[in-house]
């Protein structure tokens, strides 16, 4: 399984986010008592989904008063709620046949690891992939498994 890292394109960007409350990074920082290097680390790498909507939240706004349509359906190109990113990579890979039918998926740990999100994450995108059908298992104590394929009946 390759290892891909979600891109600074997949964060939130604070230009945004100082752009809708009209505030400088300074005055932004001081208003949410932000660190300096809090501020430099979000600047330059973007936010996390809990920090775009924490911090919006805590200015006043609401986040697709700052994100727009992508905050809803991650319409726009690596945005959107990381559990989605999450299942799109996942998709992605069963469809070009990287994790194949009765293949298990890497363990919520690894796969939080290798995608530098949370636990609590991956365990969301898992969960809406098995309500796809793409995933099967996952019970206490089993692997979650990438489904078989069922095909029509003739």
């Amino acid at each position: 399984m390759s290892v891909t890292h979600f891109s600074v394109s997949g964060r939130w960007p604070l230009t945004a986010l100082l752009s809708a409350s009209g505030l400088s990074r300074h005055a932004l920082g001081s208003q949410l008592r932000l660190a300096g290097h809090t501020l430099r680390t979000a600047s330059r790498r973007g936010l996390s989904d809990l920090q775009a909507d924490r911090w919006a939240v805590r200015l006043g706004l609401h986040p697709a008063e700052v994100w727009g349509a992508s905050w809803y359906d991650g319409s726009e190109e690596g945005s959107g709620p990381s559990h989605a990113r999450v299942a799109q990579h996942l998709r992605a890979q069963i469809e070009r046949g990287e994790l194949r039918p009765g293949d298990p998926l890497p363990t919520v740990q690894v796969l939080a690891a290798d995608l530098a999100v949370g636990a609590g994450t991956i365990t969301k995108a898992v969960a809406g992939l098995r309500a796809e059908g793409l995933v099967i298992g996952g019970g206490r104590g089993s692997r979650n498994l990438v489904a078989p394929v069922i095909s029509a009946a003739s």
